[in-house]
C-alpha cells in the first residue's frame, strides 16, 4: 500500500504540472521577458515530453523494472523542476519543461500497472476509484493551486513544490515496489528507429494540435511541414510496429476486442475531462470576465464533488456491472453538456454548480469501468504496454478536443457575427457544448449495445 501510495502521488504531480501554470502564465512571461506567442510553450513543451514518454513506459518497464523506472523518473522530475524554477530565459524554460514532462510521463501509466499487479478482483474497483480521484483532481485544481502559490510566493514555487515530496516517494518506491524484476538483456534490442519515428509522429502531431490555431493552421509553412513530418512518421511507425522483432511499443493488446472498446472510451474520457474544462474556463474568462480566483473556485466544485464521491465509487466498482456504471457516467455527461449548451452572458457562478456536479459524477464513475473493461483480458506481461497505450489515447483525445474546440469557437463566432446575431461569442460556445453533447449521446447509445461485461471484467 505504501508503494501504491507513492505511485499515486507521483502520478498526481505529473498530471498536476500540466495545468498548474495555466493561471500564472502572465507572471512567468514577465519574469522570462517572453512574448505572448512564446509563453504557450510553457505548457506545450511539457505536454510533448509527457506524451513521448507514456508509450515508451512498457519497453522501459521490461528493461528497468517498475522500481528502477519510478525512482529514476521521480528523481529526474524533481531535478528538472529545479531547472524550471531557475530558468532565466524562455529557451531554458522550454527545455526544462520538456524534460520535466518526459520524466513525469512514466509515472502516469505506472499506477495502472500497480492496480492490476497488486489488487485482486474484489478490491480492484476501489483501487481504481482512488486512481480516478488523483487523476481527475490534479487537472481540476491545477490552475487554482497555481494561482494561489504565485500570489502568495512567486511563479518559481510552482515548480519548487515538486521537489519536497520527491525524496520521500523515491525512498518508499525503492523499498516497496518489488512486483517485477529488471531484464537488462533487453536493452540490446531497443528499437532506436521506432523510437525516433514515435518521437516525430507524436511530437509533430502535438505541436500541430497545440499551435495550429494560433498560426492559422495550414496557412503557416511551419504547421504544414510539421503536419507532413508527423503523417509520414506515423505511416512508417505503423509499418515498423507491425514487422519489427522488438517493437518500441507492443501492439498485441489490440488483438483483444475489449481493449479496443476501452481505448475508444478512453478517448472520450479525454474529450470529456479536458474539453469541458477548457470550454468552461475559456467562457468564464472571455465572456463573463471572471478573475482567476473566481474561475478556480467554480472549477473546484467538481473536484470537491469527486472527492466526496470516492467511497461510493469504490463500493460500486466492485459490485455493479461495468456496463451499468459506464451508462450512468455517460448519461451524466450528456446531461452536463446539454445544461452547458445553454450558457450565456447572464450566467453567474451559481449557474455552473449543476453542470459541475453532473460532470463530477460522470468523471468519477467512468474511469473504473472503462479501465476494468480495457484490461479485462490483457496478459500480465502486456499490462505495461497496454497501460501506456490506454493513457496515451486519453491524452491525445484531450489534445484533439482542445484544438478542435478552439478552432470551432473562432469559426462559429465569425458565422454568428456574419448572420448579425448578438452575443456571437456566447453562441459559439453553445455550439461547442452541443458538439460534446452529440458525442456523448452517440457513446451512450453504443454502450447500450455492449454485451454484459461483468464476467469479462473480472
Amino acid at each position: 500500500m505504501l508503494g501504491f501510495g507513492a505511485l499515486g502521488l507521483g502520478m498526481f504531480l505529473a498530471i498536476l504540472n500540466v495545468q498548474i501554470v495555466a493561471a500564472s502564465l502572465g507572471p512567468i512571461r514577465d519574469g522570462l521577458k517572453a512574448s505572448a506567442d512564446q509563453i504557450s510553450w510553457v505548457q506545450t513543451s511539457y505536454l510533448i515530453g509527457e506524451v513521448l514518454m507514456i508509450p515508451l513506459t512498457g519497453m522501459l518497464t521490461r528493461i528497468l523494472s517498475s522500481r528502477y523506472l519510478f525512482v529514476l523518473s521521480a528523481g529526474g522530475f524533481a531535478l528538472s523542476s529545479i531547472g524550471c524554477a531557475l530558468a532565466s530565459s524562455m529557451e531554458a524554460m522550454v527545455a526544462a519543461r520538456a524534460i520535466q514532462g518526459f520524466m513525469g510521463g512514466s509515472m502516469v501509466p505506472a499506477i495502472f500497472v500497480a492496480v492490476f499487479r497488486l489488487f485482486p478482483d474484489g478490491r480492484r474497483g476501489a483501487a481504481m476509484a482512488a486512481v480516478t480521484v488523483l487523476g481527475t483532481l490534479a487537472p481540476t485544481f491545477g490552475p487554482t493551486l497555481g494561482g494561489l502559490v504565485t500570489a502568495a510566493l512567486s511563479w518559481h514555487w510552482l515548480f519548487l513544490i515538486n521537489v519536497f515530496p520527491a525524496p520521500l516517494i523515491m525512498l518508499i518506491g525503492w523499498r516497496t515496489i518489488d512486483w517485477d524484476k529488471p531484464d537488462w538483456s533487453l536493452a540490446r534490442h531497443i528499437d532506436l528507429t521506432g523510437t525516433v519515428l514515435l518521437t516525430l509522429a507524436l511530437g509533430g502531431g502535438i505541436y500541430v494540435l497545440e499551435e495550429g490555431h494560433r498560426h492559422g493552421w495550414f496557412g503557416s509553412v511551419t504547421i504544414t511541414i510539421s503536419s507532413a513530418v508527423a503523417l509520414v512518421a506515423s505511416l512508417l511507425l505503423a509499418f515498423r510496429l507491425r514487422y519489427a522483432r522488438y517493437p518500441v511499443v507492443d501492439m498485441a493488446p489490440f488483438r483483444q476486442p475489449l481493449f479496443i472498446i476501452g481505448s475508444a472510451y478512453s478517448v472520450l474520457i479525454g474529450i470529456g475531462l479536458f474539453g469541458t474544462v477548457f470550454l468552461q474556463v475559456l467562457f468564464m474568462d472571455m465572456v463573463l470576465h471572471f478573475d482567476p480566483v473566481t474561475i478556480g473556485v467554480v472549477m473546484g466544485i467538481s473536484g470537491l464533488a469527486q472527492f466526496f464521491l470516492t467511497p461510493l465509487v469504490g463500493w460500486a466498482s466492485d459490485r455493479v456491472e461495468p456496463r451499468l456504471l459506464l451508462g450512468l457516467a455517460l448519461a451524466c455527461f450528456v446531461a452536463a453538456a446539454w445544461w452547458l449548451a445553454g450558457v450565456g452572458p447572464g450566467w453567474g457562478q451559481g449557474d455552473f454548480i449543476g453542470p459541475q456536479v453532473l460532470r463530477a459524477i460522470a468523471i468519477s464513475f467512468i474511469f473504473p469501468p472503462v479501465s476494468l473493461i480495457t484490461f479485462a483480458r490483457i496478459a500480465p506481461r502486456l499490462v505495461p504496454d497496454a497501460s501506456g497505450i490506454y493513457n496515451l489515447v486519453r491524452m491525445l483525445g484531450g489534445a484533439v478536443a482542445i484544438a478542435g474546440l478552439n478552432s470551432m469557437i473562432s469559426l462559429r463566432e465569425v458565422a454568428h457575427r456574419a448572420a448579425g446575431q448578438a452575443d456571437a461569442l456566447a453562441l459559439a460556445f453553445q455550439d461547442a457544448f452541443l458538439l460534446i453533447f452529440a458525442l456523448c449521446v452517440l457513446a451512450l447509445l453504443a454502450c447500450c449495445f455492449l454485451p454484459s461485461l461483468k464476467r469479462s471484467a473480472s
